[in-house]
């Protein structure tokens, strides 16, 4: 099986982007299908939107994260990052953009680094 490849690791979003994007997305759904949050909102802060719009945007959320999953398992496996690919696809299934984005800046590193013949593991070039 030979050495793990030095990238082939999970890179955590700092603790505060779990915090609010899973609490945001927590809020959206709430408000989308809670009549009392929904109203607790409509009478403290403003009546619009409805609880449909609500609905909307947290479906539309959850699809964008599980296309993200997918898309970062995509990139992983194609970067050899077999052991962390399934962290990759489940935690930016989780956080969405954060952990993607630290994805893509691994593969930029690489790519920039293979451009370069820059000193990577054999497994890399």
């Amino acid at each position: 099986m030979g050495s793990p490849l030095s990238h082939d690791r999970l890179i955590r979003p700092p603790w505060f982007l779990w915090v609010a994007v899973i609490g945001g997305l927590a809020l959206v759904g709430a408000l989308g299908f809670s009549p009392n949050a929904h109203a607790y909102w409509a009478a403290r802060l403003h009546s619009f939107p409805a609880p449909s719009v609500f609905q909307w945007v947290l479906g539309v959320g959850l699809a964008v994260h599980a296309w993200e999953g997918w898309y970062c398992y995509r990139v992983a496996t194609d970067l050899g990052m077999n052991r962390s690919a399934r962290a990759w696809a489940g935690q930016s299934a989780l956080v969405g953009y954060p952990s993607t984005r630290l994805l893509l800046h691994i593969r930029r590193d690489l790519r920039a680094a293979e451009s370069t013949g820059a000193s990577l593991p054999p497994e890399v070039l």
